[in-house]
């Protein structure tokens, strides 16, 4: 067995050498961790700390199954609202430009 920070690690290195774009080594980086974390809280490493739910296997793994179908959801409609940020964040220095040389044109007109 190892530690959970050396598994990060190593699966964090494996994500930094795969031919991927950035967006989908992001994903796979989010990815690493969560998993880490779960196994963490499995207990499949050295230095995790057990937790006793007292749950049989079957509720325990439903559990997790919803638990990461919820994150996989939040981190979609994260992942919408960053693009959609993004997009405001274009328009808003387009407006800014535009705002700026119709202020020069208009000082420009006023001299005149």
């Amino acid at each position: 067995m190892t530690t959970k920070n050396d598994d990060l690690r190593g699966m964090l290195n494996a994500v930094r050498d795969m031919p991927a774009t950035a967006r989908e080594k992001r994903s796979a980086i989010l990815n690493a961790r969560s998993k880490n974390i779960l196994d963490d809280d499995l207990g499949k490493f050295t230095d995790s700390i057990e937790f006793s739910y007292y749950l049989d296997d079957s509720t325990r793994d439903r559990l997790i199954a919803h638990t990461r179908q919820d994150t996989a959801m939040n981190f979609n409609a994260i992942e919408d609202l960053y693009s959609v940020s993004l997009t405001a964040k274009r328009y808003s220095m387009w407006a800014m430009v535009f705002a700026f040389i119709g202020m020069v044109v208009s000082v420009g007109y006023n001299i005149s």
